[in-house]
């Protein structure tokens, strides 16, 4: 059975995330670690899937980006899922609204050749849990829709289980 890898960066949404998601999500206590890059390369090799908990603060973690980018580099950013809880979606092209971006990087922009962030804009597709939006059970639905379609149309595909 295929897990899916959340990437965040607040410990609340962990917390959040834990008490509204059935199924195997899976995120290594980082603060535990002695090798963080061969925990998380492990986690990441053994998920099907990476849901990413978008956030002003994962906007900012140098390691849900990381998480993002290796991911990516695994040939898998087809199977990036982006759950929107806080923040604005590409606010960073507006300098004055910059702080209220909710994507981090490595969703905005495509993998060039090198494994590197290249200059060339993505558009992710996310599901919006914030008030007044899809709100928190339409957004998960949409996420196991979209995870669910995703791993179908894959050939030599891995079930993912909610």
């Amino acid at each position: 059975m295929a897990r899916c890898h959340a990437s965040y960066a607040d410990r609340r949404r962990r917390i959040e995330l834990q008490f509204s998601w059935s199924g195997p999500l899976v995120r290594e206590e980082l603060a535990s670690a002695t090798d963080l890059g061969a925990v998380i390369n492990e986690a990441l090799l053994g998920s099907a899937c990476q849901i990413v908990i978008c956030s002003p603060q994962a906007a900012k973690s140098r390691w849900v980006n990381e998480e993002i980018l290796a991911f990516k580099r695994l040939g898998r950013e087809d199977r990036i899922f982006c759950l929107i809880v806080g923040g604005e979606p590409n606010a960073s092209e507006n300098p004055a609204q910059a702080e209220d971006e909710c994507f981090p990087p490595a969703l905005r922009f495509k993998l060039g050749a090198d494994g590197q962030l290249s200059g060339v804009r993505t558009e992710p597709i996310a599901a919006d849990a914030r008030p007044g939006k899809d709100g928190r059970n339409n957004a998960k639905l949409k996420l196991k829709r979209r995870a669910r379609k995703r791993m179908l149309r894959r050939p030599g595909r891995r079930r993912v289980s909610w």
